[in-house]
């Protein structure tokens, strides 16, 4: 099964952590080697909120009637057997903007 999630409550997700992580650096006062250790995890916080802004929408593209490689206009009329996915649900006349 898939799960859909936002993109934008993942990537406020990750912000939140990134920021808990800022303060405590900053509250903490740590500094050097140590700093550096944390920076890079902010730095992996950051590269991953890149990642989730780069994956594909998870929402289908829809191709209209009209568009679809399976509608056939005959004589001003649409032939619905034409299409495989209108005549696999019967349907008697998909409109031109109808989807599957």
């Amino acid at each position: 099964m898939t799960d859909y999630i936002s993109r934008q409550a993942a990537i406020d997700a990750l912000d939140v952590g990134a920021e808990v992580l800022r303060r405590v650096l900053d509250e903490a006062d740590v500094v050097g080697a140590e700093r550096a250790k944390y920076e890079w995890g902010l730095g992996l916080i950051e590269s991953h909120i890149a990642d989730v802004n780069d994956l594909p929408s998870a929402e289908p593209e829809i191709i209209r009637c009209k568009d679809c490689n399976y509608y056939y206009f005959a004589d001003n009329r649409v032939e619905a057997e034409q299409c495989h996915v209108c005549g696999y649900w019967d349907f008697d006349s998909p409109s031109p903007n109808g989807f599957c």
